[in-house]
């Protein structure tokens, strides 16, 4: 069975109420549970999941006898604008379906912006309140190369400091060949 990214969203439901009041009550503007920052319909919707790995999920309607939990799911965009990946939150977890986005808000990173830095929120439960605007890290093992070209603006000192350890480029292995002696 193949299965594309439309079929996995047409697994999602809408919001249920309680989500919708728990997420305004946390400052969401509600067109940004609607829209992307940008004004395109991509709705924050909801889904049983079960993590597969660390940092990676499937839908339990996919999953035989599999017991999930409630994630909220937000279509990840690539640098083009295009669905790419399928991000899942909620309390306890943040990972995606295919394992392709690093971050949400890619989209962002390389069009026109307003102000120098992209900011980099914490959490989604951040970057919603903050209308989808800047990104937000899903995998930090892979986001540095994503990132490090951009002015960033982190949210406090310690996280500032995960985003440069990220962002640092690690020096190559280098061996030395050791000196012979004459006999």
């Amino acid at each position: 069975m193949i299965v594309d990214i439309d079929d996995a969203v047409d697994l999602c439901r809408p919001l249920v109420q309680t989500d919708l009041d728990h997420l305004v009550g946390r400052g969401v503007p509600p067109l940004a549970l609607a829209r992307s920052w940008d004004g395109i319909f991509s709705p924050v919707l909801r889904a049983h999941v079960v993590e597969t790995a660390p940092g990676r999920f499937e839908f339990t309607e996919w999953m035989r006898g599999a017991r999930g939990r409630v994630a909220l799911i937000i279509e990840a965009l690539d640098r083009f604008g295009e669905l790419d990946d399928l991000v899942a939150w909620n309390r306890t977890f943040l990972g995606t379906w295919l394992g392709r986005a690093a971050v949400l808000g890619e989209e962002q990173l390389h069009g026109f912006r307003l102000v120098e830095h992209v900011t980099v929120h914490e959490t989604p439960l951040d970057w919603l309140a903050d209308g989808r605007q800047g990104v937000v890290v899903v995998d930090w093992n892979r986001a540095g190369p994503i990132l490090r070209e951009h002015p960033l603006r982190a949210a406090d000192l310690a996280h500032g400091r995960r985003l440069a350890k990220a962002c640092t480029v690690p020096p190559p292995r280098i061996s030395v060949p050791v000196a012979r002696r004459a006999a």
